[in-house]
């Protein structure tokens, strides 16, 4: 035991003027139990790097365990934890998502207060069984049902068991479910290797699966022709309207039939609505959701108050039968010139495994016709002790 110190170098390639934060952490080299962190928040720059209060109350989330590419038990218990920097007051969920970008787990996390800035500590334990070897994503966020900024939230690619050494690809930029920017070309980055010729495809596709547009990367390796590991990043420019609901996909084919050896997807939104003449969006749930049958679940979202001032809400089975079909009004958001609206509805009755598609749509008050619509599909899951 005893008090030293400690000094590391890095290579940051971001803007200057980029808010972030230094993590720091000590573990213990057997079982990587964390004994003590430490976080500041940073912006930084080409000439110096300034330390001090997150800028006007700004919050942010991290996860700090696991770390980002560990290996994480295939099934049994699944414990994550973060920290959240406020002032913060509200509730952290964590889901655990497959490659596929299918939701594995989803738990709400529990929070312990770290100070009197209105930080916290939060620890979540999920409930998976996956495939050994697989890959997957820890995604950590807080829910804004209200709200039109994007959710604050983080996420780490985690490989369930040990490594098969079988090729992979994984997206780390941008985040699942995030609403990204279509006025300049989408920047996306993630890792890959044991690739054929380190080739990487990446492509935007729309909800039905459509192809939006595509390039082809390589691992950044000097082994990126031989099996190699590294990171890759290129730009799609997507041109779709404003709101569009899809996935990033990145992809790697075998040298021998052209199959695909190694994916990966994360859902995404194409550009905010919210400044368009006609947008409605479905802030909860969020896609994939696992809905508990025995919890009253929220249906929320926002909309523009140009017509009508209404959203018309409908839940449908998977044959297409119509659950639910209701009018919510729409209330003044408080940061905004945007309404929100909510829905409040029980699925007892509703047999687990069962999926749900989620429609919003906003009408003329004119003649009734669709002016803007969203939607997402959600599954019934098994009812919590």
């Amino acid at each position: 035991s005893g008090v030293s110190q400690w000094q590391v170098s890095l290579s940051i390639r971001v803007e200057d003027g980029t808010h972030g934060t230094i993590y720091a952490v000590a573990q213990t080299p057997t079982t990587g139990t964390i004994l003590a962190d430490a976080l500041i928040n940073v912006t930084y720059s080409s000439n110096v790097i300034v330390i001090g209060p997150t800028a006007g109350g700004e919050q942010k989330l991290f996860i700090t365990q696991p770390a980002d590419n560990n290996s994480v038990a295939p099934s049994g218990q699944l414990e994550v934890t973060g920290r959240v920097v406020g002032p913060f007051d509200g509730d952290v969920f964590v889901r655990v998502i497959d490659s596929r970008g299918n939701v594995l787990a989803e738990t709400q996390a529990q929070l312990t207060p770290i100070n009197d800035h209105g930080d916290f500590n939060w620890q979540a334990a999920l409930d998976i069984d996956t495939v050994e070897g697989s890959r997957g994503t820890i995604y950590a966020y807080v829910p804004t049902p209200f709200d039109a900024t994007a959710p604050i939230a983080d996420a780490v690619n985690v490989i369930f068991g040990q490594d098969s050494g079988s090729p992979y690809v994984t997206i780390n930029d941008p985040l699942p479910y995030q609403t990204v920017s279509i006025e300049d070309p989408i920047t996306i980055d993630g890792t890959g290797g044991r690739l054929f010729e380190g080739n990487v495809v990446v492509r935007a596709l729309d909800d039905q699966g459509n192809v939006l547009t595509e390039d082809s990367t390589t691992i950044n390796s000097p082994n990126a022709g031989t099996g190699g590991e590294g990171d890759w990043q290129t730009t799609l420019q997507v041109n779709v309207a404003e709101g569009t609901r899809g996935s990033i996909v990145a992809f790697s084919t075998s040298a021998q039939d052209g199959s695909i050896v190694a994916y990966t997807s994360v859902d995404v939104i194409y550009g905010d609505p919210t400044n368009t003449a006609n947008f409605v969006k479905i802030t909860a749930p969020l896609p994939g959701t696992i809905a508990d049958p025995g919890q009253t679940l929220m249906i929320a979202g926002t909309a523009d108050r140009q017509n009508g001032n209404q959203v018309h809400v409908q839940i449908l089975d998977e044959q297409g039968n119509v659950l639910v079909d209701e009018p919510r009004n729409l209330n003044p958001s408080v940061d905004g010139d945007y309404g929100v609206w909510q829905m409040l509805i029980e699925l007892r009755g509703i047999t687990p495994g069962t999926h749900l598609r989620i429609n919003a749509l906003t009408a003329s008050r004119f003649d009734g016709t669709t002016l803007a619509s969203d939607s997402v599909e959600i599954v019934v899951g098994s009812a919590q002790p």
